[in-house]
C-alpha cells in the first residue's frame, strides 16, 4: 500500500523509526523499490539529561 501510495503521489520516504538504526538507505530501498532518500538524525540523552544530536542523516 505505502508504495502504491508513493507511485500516485509521486512520493518519496524518509525513515523516521527505530529501524533507520539498523538498516542503511540501500537496505531499505531494496524492500521500498528505491523511493527512500533518507533518514532523520539519531538523537540520544547524555549522562545529564541533555538531548544531543547525531549526525547521521543521509540524503541518496
Amino acid at each position: 500500500m505505502l508504495l502504491s501510495l508513493c507511485d500516485d503521489l509521486n512520493a518519496k520516504i524518509v525513515v523516521t523509526s527505530a529501524w533507520r538504526l539498523d538498516f542503511n538507505i540501500q537496505q531499505f530501498n531494496e524492500i521500498f523499490d528505491g523511493v527512500v532518500i533518507g533518514v532523520t538524525p539519531e538523537s540520544e540523552f547524555d549522562i545529564n539529561g541533555s538531548l544531543t544530536l547525531k549526525e547521521v542523516y543521509h540524503q541518496s
